[in-house]
């Protein structure tokens, strides 16, 4: 019996491993977000299409964009989506980020599918 119930255990916890949850456009842009106020700007740029030429510069651009100003600001509050459109190839996303502060970020984020998964299309500093 315990031996079965070992068995059941490791299937289960190999079928939850092996099963890549997939982020919905929505999800994407507030993932990509908390990534960033964690400074973990790799892991912001995976969500982002590009080279990875382009997603190392990527990298760069975000950290000095954004780590003095979410340090300052007391980092990211939330991510609040307001509102998402789709058509035939993109998802466009409104979002605004509060930080800590008070202080707000929005934007419209478009998001194509690439290999099932959804990507914020190229980073551009503003």
């Amino acid at each position: 019996m315990k031996k079965l119930v070992v068995i059941v255990l490791a299937l289960v916890a190999a079928v939850s491993c092996g099963k890549s949850e997939r982020l919905t456009p929505e999800q994407t842009v507030q993932e990509c977000w908390m990534r960033i106020a964690a400074g973990d700007y790799q892991g912001a740029v995976a969500l982002m299409e590009g080279t990875e030429q382009e997603k190392g510069e990527y990298v760069l651009l975000l950290e000095e964009k954004y780590a003095a100003k979410l340090q300052k600001a007391s980092g990211v509050e939330r991510v609040d989506v307001l509102a998402s459109h789709t058509n035939d190839k993109e998802v466009l996303v409104q979002a605004i980020v509060m930080l800590g502060n008070g202080a707000e970020i929005e934007d419209i984020y478009t998001l194509h599918k690439v290999d099932k998964q959804w990507l914020i299309g190229a980073y551009s500093a503003e």
